[in-house]
């Protein structure tokens, strides 16, 4: 070959520095954006990219988590899912085609699946493109699902479990324990610090300078517990009138209006002018420094993030003491332990928060703060993830890599 036609140095080392650069699919089992979907793309913006490409990100339809996706330059895939026992079986054999294509001619190397819903037809997909699947079990699930989709957990190559509550769970249903590998879920502290009161919910709902704003912030859906904080609400207004109670989420359930269902409770509690229903919000870190308390009720809890956001504002929490919650929160150190479903006890506590003396206060979000800031960083939990991606690429076979070209690699492109 002529010297004038040979690549430069410069490109040659381009080619072989992407040669090693591993594709990430993610597949989510929803468009919209939940806890697990804030932070798979707090991931994807943290991810080494010399390492590693988000190169895809694929849901059952268009929503805000593919807009966010490709506004960060990847692809944002919509896919169908037929099951195989629908009416028509034919349409699941069109469902598993597009997903083998998306894989294909995105030369995706590994497939992560966000969340433990989908299982199925990503152990599908990874075997039909022998790439290898890390199934990110983001939930505690009970019998109704476990029974149905254990097989299937067991027959990905990976198991990222967000607690050790979370790979109980899955061990309680014979998935084996040497396929899981706890990773807590991180934030981005940088984000969230208790500096001065930002006021951005006392001036919207006109609460005043010196009313105490309990704050719930997350997916209001009924096994958050939120009908046990209103009627504890109810008992503590009648105790401290100066509290207010705002409910900070947007629910995920289709054809069902729980926010109104939410708002006659708190109707009939007598509450009108004391809780107020904010929908989504796109100020969350501002919201928690206008809180005073963060009280978490829920039923059950892989590894609730809300948590985390609210310690590293320095925001005084009140959980209760269910699945992941425990690895989160010390009951009397870094914040406030009760039982499910003990609106009593529930009561009581939001009760003392109130009352708490300042130093004591003081004492315990100091203590909270400090332990998210030591081990629950964003930072933390990706390099952890891209461990595990380079444990498993390192048992890709090259004989069963698909066809690449020799131009440099982009799956965004």
């Amino acid at each position: 070959m002529p010297e004038s036609q040979k690549p430069s140095r410069e490109l040659t080392e381009r080619v072989e520095m992407n040669k090693n650069i591993r594709n990430i699919l993610y597949i989510d089992a929803t468009a919209q954006i939940g806890g697990a979907e804030t932070n798979l793309l707090a991931i994807l913006r943290d991810l080494n990219r010399s390492d590693f490409n988000p190169c895809a990100v694929l849901c059952p339809r268009e929503g805000p988590l593919l807009d966010e996706s490709r506004k960060m330059g990847m692809k944002g895939v919509a896919i169908r899912y037929h099951s195989y026992w629908s009416k028509k079986p034919y349409l699941f054999l069109k469902t598993m085609r597009e997903l083998t294509r998306v894989v294909t001619s995105n030369e995706v190397d590994i497939i992560h699946l966000n969340h433990q819903f989908l299982i199925n037809f990503s152990v599908l997909t990874s075997f039909f493109t022998r790439r290898p699947l890390i199934c990110h079990c983001r939930g505690i699930e009970g019998d109704r699902f476990m029974n149905r989709y254990k097989r299937w957990f067991n027959k990905a190559t990976r198991i990222i479990a967000v607690s050790h509550a979370a790979a109980a769970n899955l061990e309680q249903y014979g998935v084996r324990p040497e396929k899981i590998q706890v990773i807590h879920d991180g934030i981005d502290v940088s984000r969230f610090n208790g500096s001065a009161r930002s006021n951005v919910l006392r001036r919207e709902y006109s609460f005043s300078d010196d009313d105490f704003v309990i704050g719930f912030v997350g997916r209001p859906e009924p096994e958050k517990g939120l009908e046990d904080l209103l009627v504890a609400a109810r008992d503590v207004c009648m105790r401290e009138k100066k509290v207010r109670l705002a409910v900070v989420g947007e629910p995920m359930l289709p054809g069902r209006d729980y926010i109104g269902e939410l708002k006659q409770l708190a109707s009939h509690l007598g509450l009108n002018g004391k809780v107020v229903f904010t929908g989504f919000r796109d100020d969350v870190p501002e919201v928690y420094r206008d809180l005073d308390l963060m009280v978490l009720p829920t039923w059950r809890d892989a590894f609730p993030n809300v948590l985390l956001e609210a310690m590293a504002s320095r925001v005084p929490v009140i959980a209760t003491n269910v699945g992941g919650v425990p690895e989160i929160v010390k009951d009397g150190e870094t914040g406030t332990l009760i039982e499910p479903k003990d609106i009593q006890g529930l009561t009581k506590a939001i009760v003392s928060s109130v009352r708490m003396a300042n130093e004591r206060k003081e004492r315990i979000i100091s203590s909270a703060e400090d332990k998210v800031r030591t081990h629950f960083t964003l930072e933390r939990q990706v390099r952890e993830i891209e461990k595990v991606y380079r444990e498993v690429a390192g048992g890709i076979s090259l004989g069963s890599a698909p066809v690449r070209s020799a131009k440099l690699r982009s799956c965004g492109q």
